[in-house]
């Protein structure tokens, strides 16, 4: 192998290792992939020379180079000469490939791919003399390290682009080379899934600098120097050990702003709040309230407010003290243009109204958080549910959980385990898997939200603590949940 060959394995190698030392805590859309498929190659004709050729071996207007069998039309002589050029014409054939990658969680994938193609040789031309015939062959083994950058999808079509560098072992017959090869390629990936895809893929090969000796394979003598390049266009299947939300960014608008995910640039916002182009919420007043969910959007600065934004009477301004009379009669003003607010009465006595009460049983004389829970409490999230086989919530979930957000920001001191559970379709060990990845998928809601991560906690049940039964849809529906189990610090 040539000395220029391993600084090509060397960049291999940093491909290669690059994905292994990323961080564990990858997001969910990132992770590894498998691919193969099959191309049409269609080679660039090709020149090169030979230098010490040897002419007196043709005979019988055939001519033997490494094996390739060449006849020439009948009255051909040949000339030998210290440096002959020739040309080379190939034939379309068919290459096979098999690609495993890592695609990371932006726009980026790192590839190694292995390529194998095969031609035949159509025409060859030394100096002025045309062949009649070829027999022969050539053959490359051709391994790459690619870099893939995905455009934004259009519909459910994701273009891509990028480049690659590597290795290849090239035969001509009986002559053989080994040397380093770059690669172009742009394609579409066509989702299937969220875990599978179709890849219409175009890739030019170019190698420069081919060379072996014919004098060590027999027939004509003659050292032979050529190049490689190729066009090639095929199809392939890739399947990715996780759930990719690229798969489906044409379509999938988590948070049903609007906007889709590969866009998104806050992809926890509330049902109800207006955004921007990059799908994130405003505030205008700074009350703490989405526009769109606000109800009074002119709150005066500093007043607190409820979860419609609208400043509550009797409340204490924010330095403890009661508010000045001129911020009192200009909340008296802003009242007559504000929605009545009405509560329900408190069941459970435990100061917190009913409408804004999450543990609606909370035992007597219990200390209790803002949003209603005691110490050890549990909360059933009504409402947040996922689609079956799933760790995907329904959009209406989101609203849901939305609200159990409102609750938790105004609550310091605590901490919260959150409880992952499934139906019983499926093995238990995958229904543990799922049940985790559902927790996952509420707790990363509430932290884009806001929450501190270091107060809520993960934890899987799988199908073991079902609500319902699951001998009918809706009941297997409802054990499809995350429930809430709340701590308070200091108790």
């Amino acid at each position: 192998m040539h000395l220029k060959n391993l600084s090509t394995l060397k960049v291999i190698c940093s491909f290669l290792i690059s994905p292994m030392l990323a961080p564990a805590a990858l997001a969910e859309n990132a992770g590894w992939y498998i691919g193969g498929g099959t191309k049409l190659v269609q080679p660039n004709d090709a020149g090169g020379t030979i230098k010490n050729f040897d002419a007196t071996a043709l005979s019988n207007n055939r001519l033997n180079i490494a094996d390739i069998e060449i006849n020439f039309p009948n009255g051909t002589t040949l000339n030998s000469n210290q440096s002959q050029d020739f040309d080379i014409t190939f034939s379309t054939g068919a290459a096979l490939n098999f690609n495993v990658g890592f695609d990371f969680a932006g726009p980026l994938r790192a590839e190694l791919d292995v390529n194998w193609q095969e031609h035949d040789i159509d025409s060859i031309t030394l100096g002025d003399a045309e062949s009649d015939s070829v027999k022969g062959k050539t053959t490359a083994f051709i391994s790459t390290v690619n870099l893939w950058y995905d455009f934004l999808p259009t519909r459910q079509v994701h273009p891509y682009i990028g480049f690659g560098l590597g290795a290849a072992d090239m035969s001509y017959e009986a002559g053989e080379d080994t040397l380093g090869i770059s690669l172009f390629g742009a394609g579409l990936n066509v989702p299937l899934n969220r875990r599978t895809s179709i890849d219409i893929a175009y890739r030019y090969y170019y190698s420069a600098d081919i060379s072996f000796s014919s004098e060590e394979t027999g027939g004509a003598r003659g050292d032979i120097e050529t190049l490689y390049r190729s066009n090639g266009l095929g199809i392939n299947l890739r399947y990715n050990f996780f759930q990719s939300d690229k798969n489906n960014l044409g379509m999938l608008d988590n948070d049903g702003d609007g906007i889709s995910n590969h866009q998104d640039r806050c992809s926890a916002t509330p049902l109800g709040a207006i955004v921007n182009q990059a799908g994130c919420p405003q505030d205008s007043d700074g009350d703490r309230v989405w526009n769109g969910i606000d109800q009074c959007q002119n709150s005066p600065s500093e007043t607190p407010v409820n979860e419609m934004g609208c400043t509550i009477a009797g409340l204490l301004s924010p330095s403890g003290g009661s508010a000045s009379s001129s911020m009192t009669s200009h909340k008296a003003r802003l009242r007559t243009s504000q929605p009545s607010l009405s509560y329900a009465k408190d069941a459970d006595q435990d100061s917190v109204e009913n409408a804004l009460d999450m543990c609606a049983n909370t035992p007597a004389n219990a200390i209790v958080l803002p949003n209603g829970c005691s110490n050890g409490q549990s909360i059933v999230l009504d409402g947040v549910n996922f689609k079956g086989n799933s760790s995907e919530m329904t959009l209406a979930g989101q609203t849901a959980l939305y609200k159990v957000f409102v609750a938790l920001r105004r609550s310091p001191n605590y901490v919260m385990e959150i409880q992952g559970h499934t139906d019983n379709r499926g093995s238990s060990a995958y229904n543990l898997e799922l049940s985790e990845a559902r927790a996952n998928t509420v707790a990363n809601f509430l932290i884009q939200l806001g929450i501190n991560p270091n107060r809520l906690f993960a934890k899987a049940y799988g199908e073991s603590q079902p609500i319902a039964s699951n001998q009918s849809p809706a009941g297997q529906a409802r054990n499809r949940r995350v429930e809430l189990k709340i701590e308070i610090i200091g108790s």
